[in-house]
């Protein structure tokens, strides 16, 4: 059980403001890509939404931890009382989700006439009255209370819900939407809104962010990095994130080998198969004739 003291070093202020700016940047080829083809033909509704879907329940998790109850972690994956780096880590979980959120209204709003959106965007209506808007209810001072449900145990229900619950399944959903991603790119091989750019400078600035999220937060005296507390304590924005690129990886992967090597073996296949055809079609000329 290794101590929070030994040989570890948090992320200075300065990385982690880097890792903002290339948050945003990362996002600036495809949402340039959809601005300008005025479309996002190619690109997966689902993968868009799962992806948005783990980045609010991410920001879920930040805003209780700093905004509606920032003694409850009590000086463990934050500061008691918050640090600068503290509110830089809200900043980028919340430019992530911010950036997530515009990707998908464009992709929305870009899609192809007759398309039916509904189901995406109910889902996410429903994700948000779970999730964000609770959160906003109560830093208002409107969340309901009696004397069987006082307002803190309220809280720490919905922050169980979230954190046991909730966590693995978005984690889950991250990794998942590499499937509905890859159907797309086999589908739209060049008609597509999917920038390729975009994937690769994700990978690599989401890694980088995954790595960071190790030096970000505050260990307890004591902790197993191995053991599942870590992952629901401290390590779910290292999985998430390194998912994510992981994710944005495999999609370039696999668009770049159907727009290469894909589609040459289908195109002799059809070639080849008008050649066999030849035959048949000239011996039955031959026997009509007869």
């Amino acid at each position: 059980m290794p101590s929070s003291e030994d040989t570890y070093t948090e992320a200075p202020d300065s990385v982690r403001i880097i890792l903002i700016i290339l948050t945003i940047l990362s996002f600036a080829p495809q949402l340039y890509s959809l601005w300008a083809k005025k479309n996002s033909t190619g690109i997966s509704l689902g993968y868009v939404l799962a992806s948005l879907l783990v980045v609010t329940e991410d920001l879920t998790k930040e805003v209780y931890l700093t905004l509606n109850v920032p003694e409850a972690a009590a000086g463990i994956f934050t500061h008691d009382p918050l640090n600068t780096g503290d509110w830089l880590n809200f900043v980028q979980v919340l430019v992530t989700w911010a950036l997530f959120l515009t990707l998908f209204i464009l992709c929305v709003r870009l899609r192809r006439q007759g398309s039916d959106t509904s189901p995406y965007r109910n889902l996410y209506i429903l994700a948000l009255l779970i999730s964000l808007v609770p959160e906003l209810i109560d830093l208002l001072g409107l969340t309901p209370e009696t004397k069987s449900w006082p307002r803190q145990d309220l809280r720490e229900m919905f922050i169980f819900t979230h954190a046991v619950l909730l966590t693995p399944m978005a984690t889950f959903i991250g990794g998942f939407s590499w499937f509905l991603q890859a159907a797309q790119s086999r589908s739209h091989v060049h008609d597509t809104a999917l920038s390729l750019t975009g994937l690769a400078i994700q990978a690599v600035v989401f890694g980088l962010i995954a790595i960071s999220w190790v030096f970000r937060v505050v260990y307890a005296e004591t902790w197993d990095p191995l053991g599942l507390g870590w992952y629901f304590e401290y390590g779910y924005p290292v999985i998430n994130n390194a998912v994510f690129a992981g994710v944005q990886f495999l999609s370039l992967v696999w668009a770049l080998y159907w727009r290469t090597v894909g589609q040459r073996p289908q195109t002799k296949d059809k070639a080849e198969r008008e050649r066999e055809r030849e035959p048949l079609l000239e011996a039955e000329g031959n026997y009509t004739t007869h």
